[in-house]
């Protein structure tokens, strides 16, 4: 990392970074707002704003419900709900555009702290745009990278404006009642350590103290050094990667896997070229450390083994009319669909015992009159996992 000040841009150099922050804000705003994971985060804030304290139980989920819940992303949800209220979908919308904005900004500025030129700095920070575009819908993992732009710019600045280091432990406290990146923060401050103790610059010792303190920061939420348990859980969880698609590899030929892996191969590239040049002493290793740690997490957990399944529960005398929507429009796509019937009524007529529309519709058909919710959740993930071996 160069001691340089950053340059002041001129208009061409202007012109590069405006665009490297304009350009992705524009996409953000043109983009269809999605409500996948937003309106279940939305709901969730109204019960976490009505209560005034985290959700401690699942109130969503039928087979685990009123089980203990660790709503380790509690603030997001309340924020999202919160500025629903204020200004509904078209305010979300805009508040989208902004957090893609901060991202670009950041990661621009951080670019040109580390003393790459404008020009540099823009085609680098879109690149990521394109490389994460995928994962840039408004939800708690935004705000969370917005956050980690933001630590990755302190810490890049830190020989230009040190007070900003600061700040550090606080976001990374904000951080980790957000979202489970939190984790990202004092990684980030010891690879920035590491660089400078190996490059022999100052201040190295004291990069080591701040990493410890932002990690004692994060710390700082409702179930204390227990959030580090649920995110590191949600990690190696089996079933997670096995059944959550983000959790599963990229397509290294597909979108976004293939410039995944061209940018990790253009990362050793540069890696290569640096150690020729410079030697072993003049490589940045915390950087490089881990930016490979993020490589490996990207190759194994982005989508794959069970794309874009439905589950429909069709209880009910009569199936209900959102689900049978959902069953339709999974099915005009031709998404894999799982249909389970617990309910017994309607049993006695002759036949099937819903309508043909739906059963015919069913990739795997199940009919468990009167299970209880392990029947059921074994007989989901068997189903899930017999889609995945297709």
């Amino acid at each position: 990392m160069s001691d340089a000040p950053a340059r002041r841009p001129g208009a061409p150099d202007a012109l590069w970074v405006y665009l490297a922050i304009a350009l992705p804000v524009v996409a953000a705003l043109a983009a269809p707002l999605s409500t996948v994971d937003l309106a279940y985060a939305i709901r969730a804030g109204d019960l976490v704003l009505a209560a005034g304290a985290p959700l401690t139980v699942d109130p969503f989920t039928f087979t685990v419900g009123g089980e203990p819940w660790v709503d380790q992303q509690w603030g997001a949800q309340a924020l999202l709900a919160l500025v629903h209220r204020l200004g509904g979908w078209a305010l979300l919308a805009l508040v989208r555009a902004l957090l893609v904005g901060v991202v670009a900004a950041a990661l621009v500025g951080a670019a040109r702290a580390a003393g790459a030129g404008s020009r540099t700095a823009a085609l680098l920070g879109l690149g990521a745009f394109l490389l994460a575009a995928p994962g840039l819908a408004l939800r708690a993992q935004l705000v969370g990278l917005a956050l980690l732009a933001l630590t990755i710019l302190l810490v890049a600045r830190r020989r230009h404006a040190p007070r900003g280091l600061l700040l550090v432990p606080i976001v990374a406290a904000a951080w980790a009642n957000l979202h489970g990146t939190f984790v990202l923060a004092p990684a980030v401050v010891l690879a920035a350590a590491v660089d400078d103790r190996l490059a022999g610059r100052p201040g190295s010792g004291r990069l080591a103290l701040l990493s410890g303190a932002t990690a004692l920061a994060t710390c700082l939420t409702p179930w204390g050094l227990g959030v580090w348990g649920y995110a590191v859980s949600l990690g190696v969880s089996p079933e997670v990667r096995r059944l959550v698609t983000e959790w599963q590899p990229p397509d290294p030929v597909g979108y976004p896997g293939l410039p995944f892996v061209l940018a990790v191969l253009a990362l050793a590239v540069l890696a290569l070229r640096r150690l020729r040049v410079a030697g072993p002493r003049g490589l940045p290793l915390g950087s490089i450390g881990i930016a490979a740690a993020l490589a490996l997490a990207g190759a194994v957990a982005e989508r794959g083994i069970v794309p874009w399944a439905l589950v429909a529960i069709m209880d009910g005398e009569d199936p209900d009319s959102g689900t049978c929507w959902e069953v339709g429009y999974a099915y005009a796509k031709g998404k894999p669909i799982v249909m389970i019937r617990t309910d017994f009524r309607s049993w006695d007529q002759p036949g099937d015992p819903y309508n043909l529309m739906l059963t015919q519709s069913a990739t795997l058909r199940y009919e468990l009159p009167i299970a209880d919710l392990d029947t059921v959740a074994t007989t989901v993930l068997g189903a899930l996992a017999s889609l995945g071996r297709r």
